[in-house]
Formats: C-alpha cells, sequence, structure tokens
C-alpha cells in the first residue's frame, strides 16, 4: 500500500499488528506502530494498544508490557491503561495495569 501511495487506515494497521504478535515479531509490530502514528498521521485507539500489548505478552516480555504501558499512560495522559490491558485478557499483569494507573 505504501509503495502504491494508498494511504492505509486503522483497520489495516490493527490486522497488520494482529499478524505481527502472531509471529511474535516484536521490532516490526512495533515499528508499524510507529509508523502508523507518525508517518500515516493516524489515531491509534485501544485495539491497535490492545494488540501490542498482546505482542508483548506473547513474546514473553513482561519487562516491554511494563514500559508500554507507561509510555502510553505517560505520553498520551491515557488513564485507560488499566482497562487496556484487561480488556485484551492479559489477567497476569492486571499490576502493571493497577500501578500504571497510578501514576
Amino acid at each position: 500500500m505504501l509503495v502504491e501511495k494508498t494511504k492505509p487506515d486503522e483497520l489495516v494497521f490493527l490486522v497488520v499488528l494482529s499478524a505481527c504478535g502472531r509471529s511474535r515479531n516484536v521490532p516490526k509490530g512495533l515499528e508499524y506502530l510507529e509508523l502508523m502514528v507518525k508517518d500515516c498521521t493516524l489515531v491509534s485507539g485501544v485495539e491497535q494498544y490492545g494488540c501490542v500489548v498482546d505482542m508483548l505478552c506473547k513474546a514473553g516480555g513482561l519487562d516491554m508490557v511494563w514500559k508500554f504501558v507507561n509510555k502510553l499512560v505517560v505520553e498520551e495522559d491515557n488513564r485507560g491503561g488499566l482497562g487496556l490491558v484487561l480488556a485484551y485478557g492479559v489477567l497476569s499483569l492486571v499490576l502493571v495495569g493497577i500501578v500504571a494507573m497510578l501514576r
């Protein structure tokens, strides 16, 4: 799509992030999230952030999830960090969400 100068939308990035999560390709998934926000000037929502959290969890990156959720809460003043984590069934990371919400 980018080669053909067609602007992808949020749904396209959701599918791409989901594929990165299933293949546990964390670097590529984070690259696409950044591309979505910075280059395509799209607003990432709960669905996209949930895919990233899911991707990081599948890759076993508890530390990466912690950093990502904290960055999300601080940079975007997003108080929905706990809801994001819970909504995608990451029950083992409830503590991370609670701490992020309290900051």
